[in-house]
């Protein structure tokens, strides 16, 4: 498999409304340019959605380049991060239990707190 483009990517709308996502270490040529059977560069029905899916196109790449590096694409295929997010989920509740089994508090202890709202923070709650 050949390597991707690193990121960090951001998507760029220009004057004439047409949308691009571009990659900040790349030579000023966009990675991706077409989403939802429309051509951006033509500005062919560049809609709201079309702009969010650039977006969170965007944002995944990134996160996933971010946090795996030359083994985004694997991560990403295999969803590495929604893996991460259900572990986090069962230790927090396995934290909280097992503070409370003892009569503590669990919001005494920061990391419970961290985790709790990166949870929260993943998930829009």
């Amino acid at each position: 498999m050949s390597k991707h483009t690193r990121g960090p990517l951001k998507v760029v709308t220009n004057a004439d409304g047409i949308v691009d996502i571009y990659a900040e270490a790349y030579d000023g040529f966009p990675v991706a340019s077409h989403i939802d059977g429309h051509d951006w560069h033509a500005g062919d029905n560049v809609t709201p959605s079309v702009i969010a899916n650039a977006h969170l196109l965007a944002a995944a790449y990134t996160s996933y380049d971010k946090h795996c590096g030359e083994r985004a694409v694997e991560c990403a295929k295999s969803d590495l991060l929604g893996e991460l997010l259900e572990a986090c989920e069962a230790a927090l509740n396995d934290m909280i239990n097992n503070a409370r089994s003892y009569g503590g508090d669990e919001n005494e202890f920061p990391s419970v707190i961290k985790l709790r709202d990166a949870i929260a923070k993943a998930t829009g709650e």
